[in-house]
């Protein structure tokens, strides 16, 4: 009998591990925005709690959404073809706008 539950508990946790996420605990592998998340994390463009949760239904505040766009910008590659050229003063204002 102890042989039969204990391999009942092993088994319950080969499922509900191959059902979540490689980067977080409560990221189910059913969720609609599970890929993406996923590819983000890959990428480093996104990341967790220091206990592997995602918490994908709490807010975004404006530091973490500005941490977030920091990630993508430090890991895109500059196209060379595209020369940078300086922000117009009508552009800087619109982005003081937008922030």
């Amino acid at each position: 009998m102890r042989r039969v539950l204990l391999s009942l508990c092993f088994l319950f946790l080969c499922v509900v591990t191959a059902q979540s996420s490689q980067y977080y605990k409560d990221l189910p592998r059913a969720h609609w925005a599970y890929e993406t998340v996923e590819r983000l994390s890959e990428k480093g463009f996104l990341s967790g709690t220091a206990d592997k949760k995602f918490n994908g239904d709490t807010l975004v505040t404006r530091y973490g959404m500005a941490q977030i766009v920091a990630n993508i910008l430090s890991r895109t590659e500059y196209i060379s073809n595209v020369e940078k050229q300086p922000l117009t003063q009508d552009e800087l204002i619109d982005i003081e706008e937008l922030v």
